[in-house]
Formats: structure tokens, C-alpha cells, sequence
């Protein structure tokens, strides 16, 4: 519970990143959770060859949380969607699992909840602290996509 409070207390270190690093690193991610969950996955971005200026220890820390949660929940596929637009780095994770239940949508984000019973490892709190390291920096929303299942998308300055 500690490190839990220390999370306001953490500075942001932005460092430059060229979209290209950013996309290998999500990759070697995606790689090894669709491994590890028998799994595909699938990279969309609009990243033109540019620099990110971001903190990447927190931006992989939340995104490795977002894609293993949505391999967990998916059928067959995860897809990472990235765009840039005004110094926002946007990301959505998407998977085609069922979605989220109506009332969880508000809930998700809470410490401590995790929905339906995913197994004995997992506590409710990912994403909460994501929540909390996003808004450092930006923010981060879940939703139903419109062609079924979860979304979760968080924006941050890049």
C-alpha cells in the first residue's frame, strides 16, 4: 500500500524516443503476452517518423498492464491502435472479448476491482495505478468498442 500513495509522489523524466523505438518495444510486448496467452495481436499506427518526448519507463509500465489485462480477456486478438495530434500521444488497446458489463465501466478504474474472477494473482489494482500514472501526463478512459469488445484508451503529452 505504500508504493500505492508513493504513485502522487512520482516526477515525470521526459527523454526523446523516435516512434520507431516506441513501436519495437510495444512490439517485443505484444510478442511475448500473445505468446504467454496463445494469443495474436495486431499494430495500427498513424506515428509519423517523428521524436516523442515522454517518460517511456511509464509509458511501457501502463501499456505491458493494458495489453497483458487485454489478452486476458480477448478471444483471439489484441489490437494497438497509436495516433499523434496536437503533442498527444493517444494509444488504444483494444481486445474482442465480451466488453465491459454496463456497471463496470465506472468501476473498472477503482482500486480493487477486477470484475469477473480472473484467477487468484490478480488484485484490481492495474488499472488503477495506470489511471494514476496517466494522469500525470494525460488521461486514460474505458469503453465498449462499437464492433464489440473492450477499449481502454489513454492519452498522453508527447
Amino acid at each position: 500500500m505504500k508504493n500505492i500513495n508513493r504513485l502522487d509522489e512520482i516526477i515525470i523524466s521526459r527523454a526523446y524516443v523516435s516512434q520507431a523505438d516506441l513501436l519495437a518495444k510495444t512490439e517485443a510486448i505484444l510478442t511475448v503476452l500473445a505468446q504467454k496467452y496463445a494469443k495474436q495481436f495486431e499494430v495500427h499506427s498513424e506515428l509519423k517518423e517523428q521524436q516523442l518526448n515522454l517518460d517511456i519507463s511509464i509509458f511501457l509500465e501502463v501499456l505491458e498492464n493494458l495489453i497483458d489485462n487485454a489478452m486476458r480477456f480477448s478471444v483471439q486478438c489484441v489490437r494497438v491502435e497509436f495516433r499523434y495530434s496536437q503533442s498527444l500521444l493517444n494509444v488504444c488497446v483494444h481486445d474482442d472479448g465480451k466488453g465491459f458489463q454496463p456497471d463496470e465501466l465506472s468501476k473498472a478504474v477503482k482500486p480493487y476491482y477486477h470484475g469477473e474472477s480472473v484467477g487468484t494473482e490478480h488484485y484490481g489494482m492495474g488499472l488503477y495505478i495506470c489511471k494514476m500514472l496517466c494522469e500525470k501526463h494525460g488521461f486514460l478512459r474505458v469503453y465498449n468498442s462499437p464492433g464489440g469488445g473492450a477499449c481502454v484508451e489513454f492519452n498522453i503529452a508527447a
